[in-house]
């Protein structure tokens, strides 16, 4: 299924194809476990992977921030839907138009140089 990886970590964006495996997820994400929250970016609900002890980590990078620059997530993440029934599905060309549209280049005081991270990002 088509999806879009934010790493923070390596500053980039890309479109790739998963299979829909925890082990794929774990990979992609770089990370040991992973969760999954619905959020609203810009005026779309999406369903955020990422990982559950990205927090923990002592070389955390805010990924994600709302309207007025609060940390909404850390880490990777990946972009889904969701059928209601909890099985998730692939993005849309659409989708990942709209998801590049929110992604900028912020910067933080730990990171003057600057990287990509989700804004707009809200509770759904």
């Amino acid at each position: 299924m088509k999806t879009l990886l934010l790493n923070v970590y390596e500053d980039t964006l890309t479109v790739i194809d998963i299979e829909p495996e925890l082990e794929a997820y774990y990979k992609a994400l770089d990370c040991d476990c992973v969760d999954v929250v619905v959020r609203k970016i810009g005026r779309r609900k999406f369903d955020v992977m990422r990982d559950d002890e990205g927090l923990l980590k002592a070389n955390a990078k805010i990924s994600a921030i709302d309207n007025l620059g609060r940390t909404m997530l850390v880490g990777n993440l990946m972009f889904f839907h969701h059928d209601g029934l909890g099985n998730l599905f692939g993005l849309s060309h659409d989708d990942i138009d709209h998801l590049t549209k929110c992604i900028q280049v912020m910067y933080t005081k730990n990171h003057p140089e600057g990287y990509k991270m989700v804004t707009q990002c809200e509770y759904a």
